[in-house]
């Protein structure tokens, strides 16, 4: 085996069979489970274990990242779901129209995260609507966080029976 075979295995397309993809798929889904709406988790628990001044640097940063995450104007937010809209098209019918494998693996991440981004949204005009504070927020993160995690169980267990499906429906070496 040289060096350019090691290479090629390393650097493989093969989604579903490729180390580096799962690793992808774990990282992608730690990142989205940790920062809910925008604040990380470990923010959320000191506020939770300590309260005083963990709380009210969580209600700040929280009141923050509310404030951003609202602070598009109509257009701004066309102009997001159509580029958004595009590209999930795309990668779809590049994946199950034209069976690009890629496109494939690239399909079960994006549209699992794009639901976690919605949550995360729709978790932000809620607060916007309605703020909380001090054990009320902390509860309604850590409930929000759950949301995004039972998207994240559903997902890589979607992403694992396709994977296994799709290698076993392969011939060997293809």
């Amino acid at each position: 085996m040289d060096l350019n075979d090691v290479f090629s295995r390393i650097l493989s397309f093969r989604t579903f069979s490729n180390l580096w993809y799962w690793l992808a798929v774990c990282t992608s889904w730690m990142i989205a489970c940790y920062w809910v709406v925008g604040v990380p988790l470990d923010m959320i628990h000191r506020a939770r274990r300590h309260g005083g001044q963990a709380a009210q640097d969580l209600e700040m940063l929280v009141a923050v990242n509310v404030r951003r995450l609202q602070m598009f104007t109509q257009w701004d937010r066309i102009a997001s779901v159509g580029f958004a809209t595009f590209i999930l098209t795309s990668v779809t019918v590049s994946a199950f129209f034209y069976e690009f494998e890629v496109a494939k693996g690239l399909f079960f991440i994006l549209v699992p995260i794009t639901i976690a981004m919605l949550v995360n949204i729709c978790a932000a005009a809620h607060l916007n609507d309605a703020p909380r504070e001090g054990g009320a927020l902390v509860k309604y993160l850590i409930l929000v966080r759950l949301w995004i995690q039972v998207v994240a169980m559903v997902a890589i267990f979607i992403s694992v029976i396709y994977g296994m499906f799709f290698n076993l429906t392969q011939p060997f070496g293809y």
